[in-house]
Order: structure tokens, then sequence, then C-alpha cells
């Protein structure tokens, strides 16, 4: 039997063929999605030997390698073996061991809104963060978001998870902002650090593709603002500078099929001293997974990059991880983004 009641799940229109095998007809949350990007994560909850479930996307390009789990906690990828994507790319067959229920499968790791509210639980004891609910999404659900209150003009802007399936970038965001934590505490005496980790906690919750509650891809209301998600994090950072402080960077994280850094242009770049390039370029030489730098991505559209870029002028960086990132890497190098980031700022000095 498969189960889709878990935060997180994504089951769609489920069809026994016979008692070991399943087809899992999975449709976005809402027509057309920005891009190809099906989530899928059920639960097998009964079985015994082989179980074969069909994932079929309709229009849309499978894009995430199964992972699996025992435990909802500890995930590894699905063996070459058992995953065969079809001529048509836009549907997969899984074959699977069924020896122990109940057991997880998903297009990556399952991290829910509980593994927020927990990592916010551990920013806070350390002293470095506090957290608060700065607003409501469309269904509800707590925005939070984390501040170090350090009483500093100049302030650093960090954003995630806009979308839900974008599971690296998370990890991504959490490896950094803990190594600052960790190892960087004059940085964070000397420079204020607000961020909003969880940008769309209905979607995570619901197991959507791409969109929020509202059916807005979350990264294209950076100035129409109609989603109260995106609402909420522009009424707090204004409030921030009401009060003197200052953006001098912002970065979004998310993830994509490779290692990319959106930024802006060379000459919308000499803005800002070539601010953007001097961290990648020190990242580099420091020792970080192979990545590439993308200029002028979306240009036009109302994402937080731009947005930020064009209000306040100042490096605004998409940071993507491939989806099949390496996760000891991912950890890695987020580390040494960071400790660039804090020598690049310092030289800006």
């Amino acid at each position: 039997m498969l189960d889709g009641s878990f935060a997180g799940a994504r089951l769609g229109q489920c069809t026994a063929l016979d008692v070991n095998s399943v087809v899992l007809v999975n449709r976005p949350e809402d027509e057309p999605p920005i891009n190809h990007s099906p989530w899928y994560a059920f639960r097998v909850t009964e079985g015994q030997g082989g179980l074969q479930v069909r994932i079929d996307y309709a229009a849309h390009a499978h894009r995430y390698w199964p992972k699996v789990s025992l435990d909802g906690v500890r995930w590894v990828p699905l063996s070459a073996e058992r995953v065969k994507q079809l001529d048509d790319g836009k549907s997969v067959v899984l074959n699977l061991d069924v020896f122990r229920t109940p057991m997880w499968v998903a297009g990556q790791e399952i991290l829910d809104n509980a593994w927020y509210e927990e990592w916010y639980q551990q920013l806070e004891s350390t002293g470095a963060f506090e957290a608060k609910v700065i607003g409501r999404s469309e269904g509800g659900r707590e925005i939070v978001g984390l501040d170090t209150g350090v009483a500093a003009e100049e302030m650093l802007v960090l954003l995630g998870r806009a979308h839900p399936p974008e599971v690296t970038g998370a990890l991504a965001m959490r490896h950094f902002v803990d190594h600052l934590v960790s190892e960087h505490a004059e940085f964070l005496a000397r420079y204020r650090v607000i961020m909003v980790p969880q940008l769309n906690p209905d979607g995570v919750a619901l197991g959507h593709w791409r969109h929020s509650l509202g059916s807005i891809d979350l990264n294209r209301d950076w100035g129409p603002f109609s989603q109260p998600e995106t609402r909420a994090v522009r009424d707090w950072l204004e409030s921030r500078i009401a009060k003197g402080a200052s953006p001098i960077m912002m970065i979004d994280f998310h993830s994509t099929q490779r290692n990319l850094m959106y930024t802006q242009s060379e000459e919308e770049e000499a803005r800002t001293q070539g601010f953007t390039t001097a961290w990648l370029q020190r990242a580099a030489s420091m020792g970080v997974y192979p990545f590439e730098q993308q200029r002028r991505h979306n240009l036009g559209r109302p994402t937080a990059k731009n947005y930020f870029f064009e209000r306040f002028g100042i490096p605004a960086v998409t940071y993507e991880l491939g989806d099949e990132t390496d996760r000891e890497q991912i950890a890695s190098s987020a580390r040494v983004f960071a400790d660039a980031l804090v020598e690049t700022i310092k030289q800006r000095q």
C-alpha cells in the first residue's frame, strides 16, 4: 500500500495494476508550471518483495533522481539499475525491494517545516539569531524571519526555499549560516544578518512542484508583491531599514540541474565595484566544487535577485545547487563560500 498522508507528500492518482505494480499519475498544483520540476514523495506502508512503481507526469519531464529512506531522515539514492526513464522522458519506472516498512520514496530528501523549526531552535540556542514570526502564508502557516539583532548599519540578507523541491539549496543555506555562526563571530558582531530560510511553507507542506498556495511562483513576485509571503519579507526588511540598517548584499538559495551562481552583468556589477566576481573568484581559489557564474539571468523578471539589485543597488546573487550535487560537497563548499564572503567584505572596507 502506498501512502501520501505526511508533510511534503506528492502521491498523485494511484492505480494498482496488480499486487506488485502500481501507476502514479502525478500532476503539478497549477498548469502550467514555470519549468519542469515534478516533485513526488510517497511512503510504502505494506508489502513484501518486489514493487514496481511507474510515475507519469503527462507533459512534464522527469527531473529528480529517486531517494529512499527507512526512517524519513536518512536518505540514499536508488541504484541506477532500479530506475528506468521511459523514452518520452515523461515517465519513470522504479523497481523497489520492500522488505521493511515503512519505506519513504521521494525526488529529494524531505526537509519539511519541522526541519526548519528544529534549525531555528538550534540557532536561537547559540544566541546568534532571534527567530520571529513576520507574517503568515496564504494557508496561514508561519513565515519566520531570523535576525542577529546587531545594531549595525550594514546588513546581509539571506533567502531560501521559494520553490519547494529545491532541497539542495536548503542544505547549502543551512551549512552556510551554521558556518558563519560557528566560525565568524567577529563578522556577526560587525554586520547584521537577517534571513528568511523558508519562504514557501505551504508549498513544502503540500508537496508542490513550484508554486505557493496562491498559485504563484514566489520568485516571480518581487515587485508585484501580490502574495502574503513576499509582502511579509518586504515589510520586515523595510522595518529594519527604517531603523537605520542598509542592505549590502542579498543571497537567495535555490536548486537547478547544475551548480550555478546567477549574478548581475559586468556592466551592472561595475556599480558594486565587481564585488560578486571577487567573492566567487576567491571561493574558487579556496577550493569549492566546479560552478558556473551566469550573468543577467531572468533579466527584467521580478525575481529576488533583480529586485534587490534594482531597489538597493547591491550585489544580489541566486546561489544554485545541482539537484544531485554530492551532499558532502554541498556542505564543504558552502563553508568555503561563507569564508570567502567574509574575507571579500573585509577587503571592501
